[in-house]
């Protein structure tokens, strides 16, 4: 129990010890796709004690894109340590699909349900800059430089102090520019984030925190040394930019609340007319 206090801290520690609490956060995450348009997700993450849920609402600002990626639609995924159950389900269609915790781990640690609740954009390779094989063993990485800087006053962000972090990575083929708000009042996120890596683990999967700046830096040059900021992310602008100067992609993703709620079981519960199938496609 010492080490949980250590690890979460004691306002965190005392949300979980809460049986009549959950903790609940709301993010809209906004992409900008170079002839595609714009798509618009808006995610909620719920907690309780041994359970986490994960809803996405997914909007495309192109006719062609909504089609192509069937229509506007409300997904999302329900991970239960107490019945060790991974429960993936649409809104739209009424459908769920169900897994337990014990076939993943036969599967080493892989659920075999795929997970909507997260974009399928192929293999990037457009906005990697990646070449054909024999064009990347004749060329030599292009040479980047980063430039990083650290604002020194607070901006208040969705109720939250921030710090920004500014982040550019560049070469000849373009550029990537990183704009990070981060407080260091992380109790809530600690504890969203704990239930979700516990669920995780508990069927022997890896559980893996999205990547920032630094994670960029760090796989781009070991050595460079950078100043960083402990907390989350609140705010994030990425924009990628081609050796033309044009915007390709970008995307912005903004925490717009989170905070404890009384706890409601039946709001992780699906609707009985909800059809249990095989898989969601």
């Amino acid at each position: 129990m010492v080490r949980f206090y250590v690890y979460v801290s004691m306002s965190t520690f005392l949300l979980a010890q809460s049986g009549f609490r959950q903790a609940e956060i709301k993010i809209l995450t906004t992409m900008d796709i170079a002839y595609a348009g714009k798509i618009f997700l808006n995610t909620t993450q719920r907690v309780s004690d041994g359970i986490y849920l994960e809803e996405v609402v997914s909007e495309y600002e192109k006719f062609y894109v909504r089609v192509f990626a069937g229509g506007n639609k409300t997904v999302g995924k329900i991970l239960d340590r107490k019945n060790e159950t991974l429960t993936m389900y649409d809104k739209s269609k009424k459908k769920y699909s169900e897994e337990i915790f014990e076939q993943i781990r036969n599967n080493k640690g892989i659920p075999l349900l795929k997970d909507i609740t997260k974009l399928d954009f192929g293999n990037n390779s457009g906005r990697s800059g990646s070449t054909t094989s024999s064009t990347s063993n004749q060329t030599a990485e292009p040479q980047r430089e980063i430039e990083q800087t650290i604002s020194k006053d607070h901006e208040r962000i969705n109720n939250f102090d921030c710090k920004k972090i500014l982040t550019v990575i560049s070469s000849v083929n373009g550029s990537v520019r990183i704009e990070e708000w981060v407080t260091t009042d992380t109790a809530i996120f600690s504890y969203v984030e704990n239930e979700l890596r516990l669920s995780v683990t508990s069927y022997n999967g890896e559980y893996k925190k999205p990547r920032g700046s630094s994670d960029w830096i760090k796989a781009i040059d070991p050595e460079k040394s950078t100043e960083s900021i402990s907390g989350e992310v609140i705010k994030s602008i990425v924009s990628w930019k081609n050796d033309k100067g044009d915007t390709s992609f970008s995307m912005m993703r903004e925490v717009l609340s989170a905070k404890i709620i009384e706890n409601d079981p039946t709001s992780y519960m699906l609707p009985d007319k909800f059809k249990k199938v095989a898989n969601l496609d």
